[in-house]
This record gives structure tokens, sequence and C-alpha cells, in this order.
């Protein structure tokens, strides 16, 4: 036989496979492999779903979901217009949008596209988190404020909640609300590393240094991501009253890129 007609018989035979699989096929296994955290993968088949079937426009909605997790953000929200065209009462494809576009700094239009979601299903309690955060990174903190109160209303009482609600009134300079309420997570969650982190930022800001320092002290020891040599020696040297040394510890991690150095630095050694 010759070659080219063993290429032809080649052909024929994967046309005829690919045919065999339905748009529907691919998107599942493509969220199956999404889920599983290959977005790549995922991505490739839900482009074989739309070679299929270019109008499907579930396939469209799942590849631009994959493509958050790729940080391809452009192709994402250009997924997620298609598919808004073409079914635009979905309250979970303006979900989608709406936080992409609050990744890539859009925030008036993920504002917009959170209300339509919320419009469309009220019941979506991720749209009112996703809307308080697009307006707290806006800079409108009486508004992102007023969004997380609503959101406590709706939702069981949670050390989260005032976590968020204390580092809002924290940027609303309401200092002593901020305490309180980083307090009542504490009270709740005695674990909880990042309210303690917050709550010492907050401290410093009401000039109770040695306070902030037993908070930030009290993070590295419940949360390993704080846990670094030396912010370790830092805090020390600072509660030792040493704060020269201290900020000196602190720029060595910072060089190093260590996770909540800068932030030390900023708070402690201004003036350094």
């Amino acid at each position: 036989m010759k070659p080219i007609a063993l290429v032809v018989i080649f052909l024929s035979c994967f046309v005829f496979s690919f045919s065999q699989s339905t748009p529907e096929e691919y998107c599942n296994k493509g969220l199956a492999q999404l889920n599983a955290g290959n977005a790549r993968e995922a991505a490739m088949m839900f482009n074989d779903a739309i070679l299929i079937n270019n109008d499907y426009h579930y396939a469209y909605y799942l590849r631009g979901r994959a493509n958050i997790e790729k940080e391809n953000f452009t192709r994402a929200i250009q997924d997620f217009d298609r598919v808004i065209k073409k079914c635009p009462d979905s309250a979970n494809y303006f979900y989608y949008r709406a936080k992409t576009k609050n990744i890539v700094g859009v925030f008036i239009e993920s504002i917009l596209d959170y209300n339509k979601s919320i419009e469309l299903n009220p019941e979506n309690l991720e749209a009112y988190h996703g809307r308080m955060a697009s307006k707290f990174d806006l800079g409108d903190y009486k508004a992102a404020l007023r969004e997380m109160e609503g959101i406590m209303e709706r939702e069981p009482e949670a050390a989260e909640h005032y976590r968020y609600r204390g580092f809002i009134k924290h940027h609303l300079r309401k200092y002593k609300d901020a305490l309180a309420d980083y307090g009542k997570a504490i009270e709740m969650n005695p674990k909880f590393a990042e309210a303690y982190f917050d709550r010492a930022i907050t401290k410093n800001k009401t000039k109770n240094l040695s306070g902030a320092m037993e908070d930030y002290k009290m993070a590295i020891e419940l949360d390993g991501t704080y846990n670094d040599p030396a912010i370790i020696d830092g805090v020390e040297s600072y509660l030792d009253g040493d704060e020269k040394n201290a900020c000196r510890y602190w720029k060595k991690a910072n060089k190093l890129s260590k996770p909540f150095a800068e932030v030390l630095i900023d708070e402690f050694c201004e003036k350094q």
C-alpha cells in the first residue's frame, strides 16, 4: 500500500474517532481535569468541545475558568464576554467575569458584574463577598463596610467575618472598633493567626507597640507562614527594646523576599 494511502486512512480514523466524542463528554473530562488542578489539560479539552460545536456556550464558560487558573485573565474575560452574549441570564457567568475583572483591577466593572450576578441569583453568597472585595480594592471603604455588615446579617456568625470587618475599619481609621472586631474573631477562634497579625498592625497605629509585637509573636507561633528565623529574631529584639536590631533582621528577611517582612518594616522601621 502506498504511503499516501496510509496517511488518508489514518486521518480518516482520527476524524471518525474525534467525531464519536460529544462536546458534553469533552467538557465533563475537562471539568474533572480542572477540579484536579490540571488547568492546561482541561483547557485543551474545552477547545476540543468548541471545535465540535462553536456555539456550545458551556465550553466557553469552562475554558474561561481554566484560563483564570492559568492566569491568562484577558482570554478568560473574552470567554466570559462571549458566553454572556449567548446566555445573558446566568448568574454564574457574570460572577466569574466579575471575579476576573477584580483580579485585573477593573473594579467598577467588576462591581457591576457582581450586581448583575446577585440580581439573577440573590442566594449566591460568594458574589456578595466578591462585591465587598471589589469595593474595598476600589478604595470605597465605607461601601465595603456596608457590604460586610450585610454579609454578616445573611450568614452565620464566623470569626472570618469579624476579621474582615476589623480590617475594613482599620482602613477607615476606626482603630478602636477594629480592635474590638479582631478581639471577637480571636475569641471565636483562638488559633486565628491572620487575626493576630492584623490586630498587631492596628495596635501599632494606636502606639501599643509592645502589644503589637506580642500579637506578631502569636501569629508566628500559630502559622508557619510567619515562621522565619529573621522575622522571629526581629520580633524578639523589638520586645527587648532593640528597635534598630529588629529592623536590621526584618530588612535582611525582606531581601530574601520573606512573607510579611515588608509589612513589619513599614509599620515599625519608618524612621530607621
